[in-house]
Order: C-alpha cells, then structure tokens, then sequence
C-alpha cells in the first residue's frame, strides 16, 4: 500500500486481528447459544443458587469469550514450535507426535 507502509499488516498485527475474530466469535457464540441453549444458566442455577442472575450471565459470558479464545489459540496451533512456545507452554512428548506426523 501506498503512504509509506501505513496500512501494511506485520504478522503480529495479523495475530491480534485473528485473535479479535476469535474473541468476537466467542461472544457471538453466546449471543447464538443464549437463547437456544438455557442449560447453561439452569446448570448454574442449581449449582450455584445463591448467584444472582447477572453473575450467573457474567460466569456464562466469560464461559463463551475463552470459548472465542481457544479459537484463536486452536487455528495457530499448526505454527507452534518447542523454540517459540518455549517460554510459556510446557511442552512432553513431542519428539513422539512429530515422528508419527512426519511418517505420513
């Protein structure tokens, strides 16, 4: 594009981009599921009858925007490496699912 580079998406921009989908996912998941699936709010209802309705709504809001996360976290999983999850995943085995991958 022209003006310099501006409007030019480097990939850390292109990662929160696809976080916010991910994350705007997971709340229209739950404006989708809200009213078709009230398991949720009598689940929390019987668990947990001294909540209000709004903390009950809030816990199910929550419950979809981590939702909207693993999302995100599911479709850049192809991308993860033992070198660049080093800092924050854990990762055992995967000497094992990296052979069996690379059979096929």
């Amino acid at each position: 594009m022209a003006g310099g580079g501006r409007g030019t998406h480097t990939g850390a921009h292109a990662a929160r981009a696809g976080a916010c989908v991910g994350v705007d996912s997971g709340r229209e998941g739950l404006l989708a599921l809200w009213a078709a699936a009230p398991v949720g709010v009598r689940n929390l209802e019987m668990a947990l009858p001294e909540l209000s309705s709004q903390a009950r709504k809030k816990i199910l809001r929550g419950v979809y925007l981590h939702l909207g996360w693993q999302l995100v976290e599911f479709c850049r999983m192809t991308r993860y490496t033992s070198e660049n999850t080093r800092d924050w995943m854990r990762t055992e085995g995967l000497e094992h699912y990296l052979a069996g991958a690379s059979a096929r």
